[in-house]
């Protein structure tokens, strides 16, 4: 890594606050430091933006160091650590001492000494950086952040919270997806594609002779995106010398188009150049074998526009789809060539080295395999036990011996456990298997313990579920413990739960029916009613209901958490209530602390439904403390569900959407699925909330599309009638009434009373004018009280159905219904739009729809309503839209809002209602419970 900027280029388009941001950070660097996250989409221009902030630090007279993290480098422990470092490391020799830096050279690999941890490894790189700024400012920049590792993430987070004493500028970028490299609280700048303006001026500078009608294609198909802007006319010029006109794709889709067709235009040569330096992850050339034909392939590279040689010599690829594509358009066979080439170039680098020939092996290699362990261990030294355990279950694939197979996922096993964290029930199973003796016992049952690990703990559901399957496959028809066999088959199943993934799924069923009969009751009946119910609950809801009536009698707490989890879907949760507190009590105590966390998310979802929403408030406080007690990262996101869809519900959006943004970056990187429908789900319950229909339906399509019930999605049965609701205050009746539909052909109504109130609910929803009345009488015979949220939103909808049907007097019981149900929930935004009903229904709604902001301040319900609407950024036209107001209503209110408050423009309305209602906009403290880890 060379330690001055990239050069600068042109001036960025468009960009200007975001330079402005980036220069005050350089200038300020003096006695402290600061840090500074830039979040974007792939091609929105994070990477220009860093070379704008490394000018800028040049100018300043700081050192610069810019560097990028590599994606095929992220199973390597420490690999971005090191590339920020290495130019420092020499400075260490003189001072400080090498005993300071001893965790961070051993870390390295430089050195060797004892495990260290990522604290010591922190205060060592804190103490080089302190070192390296003394002369000057030194500015660090990262790209690419959503590769790093694990561990230099870890290190990383560590140092950035701590910058505030000596003179370091971090500046990091990372796609919208997130990364391992989460700082709570750390400042953000998230990186918007350019506005129309904007987009037109660099179009306008990178091809000024376009025709104003290819113009106007490409502003469209771009949608700001920079990276889209510079290709598109290429790829649209191409298109039409091959006499075809440009795609009507969207514009991921049209760039991998693209770059398919412009690495089939490259000789084989510059075709194979990209692939070994897609595989080999960093672009660092001089690792590439080839040396002599590496000149000639590199310029037939960089003139494809695929790529380019960087001031630092390394190769960047224009997109990183161009990557992706290299890739993926290579068959098996040429891909292990590839990786045996890089094997052989990096010999002097024996962990990637080991690496590259396993990814390279065509079969079990004893001496590859016993390489990759000497891996694992070197990663282990330097205190990354997840890696270890990830070079270890390789080792495993590729080792001949079944026996030596058996002791590695033996060992995988025993340092994910210890990596994880206590959990009491991993040392129980391993206990187990040591008891059993037999290798093979011991494989499957330490197989068994450190998915569980990695499945509660830090939620890596690939590498649980492919050590699970690696166990259980050789045991599948051989004599074996049948408990540990049963115990292995649930969490995978749970595995496939939450990451969704269905050739998962596949193998899970495939064991199910290779084992026939054998199958336990309990596991079958789970697979039945969590993975798929809409399709396979029914034929099994009597022998659930037969299980569950028994719990009052189970002493077994781990078989009573069982049934309710298989009744979650189902509504079969209240009949489990007094088992479940019963597990409560047994997790408060410090007995079964994951039944106890389980049964606690049970009830709160159930406290969540059936309205007791301070209740199940409560419940996940008390969950996420636990979760956090003992490293139990993967059950705390339903505690963080429940909290997000009632801040969703009551208004509190900022805590809501920071609770679906912690979803969508804690789940992302991890692959699981479930825990993105979460964030989904609250995104959708704020958009539902604050009357932006077209929002709402489109973030419950991530669940499920219109019409459709996904197979094996059992969320689906979650939010029939927000899906429903959405698409008809979307304008989008006819799809809504193809998913009422679906629900019926599916006799979703059958399961139980609340989906058959459900389904009424929805009826009435998509009900003709004809139909109206009918399909109220049968919701009116339905147990709404019991679900009294999705009650309040149905009478809500139908009263405002009846009062714009002139029907006012019939509208009004309803009205008045729904608005005392939405005070009783505390559902600040639904009451205000009741409220708001029922005053243009010609009933006044009574004195608490005044709410008090400050002891001398007071706003009605929709004054509350239409200023936090224009805090947001909302016309005048855009609120009336909303409300079903005229725009001058809209106004008038807010001239009276602005009186009240003593303020003169929109501008100053946020922060005044942020400082007199904090509760109204989430500000009053962030999101409460909050993983303390940074998980």
């Amino acid at each position: 890594m060379d330690a001055k900027a990239a050069p600068p280029g042109p001036g960025l388009v468009g960009r200007d606050r975001e330079v402005a941001q980036l220069q005050e950070i350089v200038h300020g660097l003096g006695p402290g430091g600061s840090c500074l996250l830039i979040e974007g989409a792939a091609g929105v221009g994070k990477t220009a933006l860093l070379e704008a902030a490394a000018l800028c630090a040049e100018q300043a007279h700081c050192e610069v160091l810019f560097t990028a993290t590599a994606e095929f480098e992220a199973e390597l422990p420490y690999a971005a650590l090191h590339m920020v470092v290495q130019t420092l490391l020499p400075r260490g020799n003189a001072a400080p001492s090498s005993a300071a830096l001893e965790p961070l050279l051993v870390a390295l690999g430089i050195e060797r000494g004892d495990i260290p941890t990522a604290v010591g490894v922190g205060s060592a790189l804190l103490t080089l950086l302190d070192h390296a700024s003394r002369d000057r400012a030194l500015v660090i920049l990262l790209d690419d952040v959503h590769w790093i590792d694990r561990s230099s993430a870890t290190v990383l987070s560590f140092v950035a919270r701590r910058l505030s004493s000596i003179a370091i500028g971090l500046i990091v970028a990372t796609r919208e997806a997130g990364s391992y490299f989460d700082v709570p609280g750390l400042p953000r700048l998230v990186l918007e594609p350019l506005d129309e303006q904007a987009a037109a001026a660099l179009l306008e500078r990178h091809d000024p002779t376009m025709p104003v009608t290819d113009r106007m294609e490409i502003l469209n198909e771009a949608q700001g995106n920079p990276l889209a802007l510079l290709e598109l006319p290429s790829a649209l010029r191409a298109a039409r010398e091959r006499g075809s006109g440009a795609p009507g794709l969207p514009v991921t889709r049209r760039l991998q188009r693209m770059y398919d067709a412009r690495i089939e235009d490259l000789s084989p040569r510059a075709a194979h150049l990209l692939l070994l330096a897609a595989l080999e992850g960093s672009g660092n050339l001089a690792v590439l074998p080839d040396q002599d034909q590496l000149s000639a392939a590199l310029g037939e590279v960089e003139e494809s526009g695929l790529a380019y040689l960087d001031h630092r010599l390394r190769l960047i690829f224009r997109h990183p789809l161009v990557r992706s594509v290299v890739v993926q358009r290579c068959s098996a066979p040429t891909l292990r060539r590839a990786h045996a080439e890089l094997a052989e170039a990096l010999s002097d680098d024996p962990d990637r080295e080991a690496w590259h020939l396993s990814q390279a092996a065509t079969s079990p290699d004893r001496e590859v395999s016993a390489r990759l362990e000497t891996a694992a261990r070197s990663a282990l030294d330097r205190g990354d036990g997840v890696s270890a355990v990830r070079t270890l279950l390789r080792a495993a694939d590729l080792s001949p011996d079944r026996e030596v197979r058996a002791r590695r996922l033996s060992e995988a096993a025993f340092i994910g456990a210890d990596v994880t964290g206590d959990l009491s029930r991993v040392s129980a199973l391993l206990d187990e298997a040591r008891q059993h003796d037999p290798m093979q016992q011991m494989s499957l049952q330490a197989a068994s313990a450190a998915a569980y690990a990695l499945l509660n703990g830090d939620g890596d559901v690939e590498t649980a579920f492919r050590m699970l399957k690696q166990a259980v496959e050789p045991n599948m028809g051989s004599a074996v413990d049948r408990d540990a066999l049963d115990e292995a088959l649930l969490i995978m199943l749970a595995v496939c739960l939450w990451a969704m993934n269905p050739a998962h799924y596949a193998t899970f069923t495939q064991f199910l029916e290779n084992l026939g009969d054998d199958v336990r009751d309990d596991l079958r009946l789970e697979a039945a009613l969590i993975a798929d119910p809409v399709r396979t609950a029914l034929p099994v809801l009597p022998q659930l209901d037969a299980a569950i009536a028994r719990l009052t009698q189970e002493t077994n707490l781990v078989q009573i958490e069982r049934m309710a989890r298989a009744g979650a879907y189902v509504d079969r949760i209240a009949p489990c209530r007094d088992a479940l507190w019963r597990v409560v009590q047994s997790g408060r105590s410090g007995g079964a602390l994951t039944t106890g966390v389980n049964a606690l998310a049970h009830l709160g979802a159930e406290a969540l439904r059936t309205g007791h929403w301070d209740e199940a408030l409560e419940l996940a406080d008390e969950g996420l403390t636990m979760c956090a007690q003992r490293g139990y990262w993967l059950p705390a996101w339903q505690f963080r569900r429940i909290k997000g869809l009632v801040a969703a519900a009551r208004g509190q959006y900022q805590e809501s959407e920071q609770l679906a943004d912690l979803c969508e970056r804690w789940a992302a990187p991890r692959g699981i699925r479930g825990v993105r429908i979460f964030g989904a789900h609250i995104r959708a319950w704020q958009s539902l909330s604050s009357a932006d229909w077209e929002t709402a339906s489109t973030q419950l399509e991530t669940i499920g599309a219109l019409g459709e019930l996904p197979e094996l999605v059992a969320y689906v049965l979650r939010v029939p009638l927000d899906v429903v609701e959405a698409a008809v205050r979307a304008g989008r009746l006819p799809e809504a009434r193809l998913h009422l539909q679906a629900l019926r052909e599916a006799q979703v109504a059958s399961i139980s009373p609340r989906h058959l109130f459900l389904l009424r609910c929805c009826e009435l929803w998509v009900a003709s004018d004809d139909e109206l009345p009918s399909a109220y009488d049968l919701l009116a015979d339905s147990d709404g009280d019991k679900w009294p949220f999705a009650l309040a939103r149905t009478l809500l909808g139908h009263g405002e159905r009846l009062r714009r049907a002139r029907d006012t007097a019939a509208s009004r019981p309803h009205l008045e219904r729904s608005l005392e149900i939405f005070r009783g929930l505390e559902a600040r935004p639904w009451a205000a739009r009741a409220s708001s009903e029922l005053r243009a229904a010609g009933r006044a709604t009574g004195p608490s729809s005044t709410m008090y902001l400050h002891p001398s301040i007071s706003l009605t319900a929709q004054e509350l309503q239409i200023a936090t609407l224009a805090a947001t950024g909302l016309t005048n036209k855009q609120i009336a839209a909303q409300l079903n107001l005229s725009h001058r209503t809209i106004g008038a209110h807010l001239r009276s809002v602005f009186a009240k408050m003593g303020i003169s423009s929109r501008a100053a309305l946020g922060q005044a209602l942020a400082n007199s209602f904090p509760e109204r906009l989430g500000t009053s403290g962030g999101v409460r419970g909050t993983d303390p880890g940074g998980h």
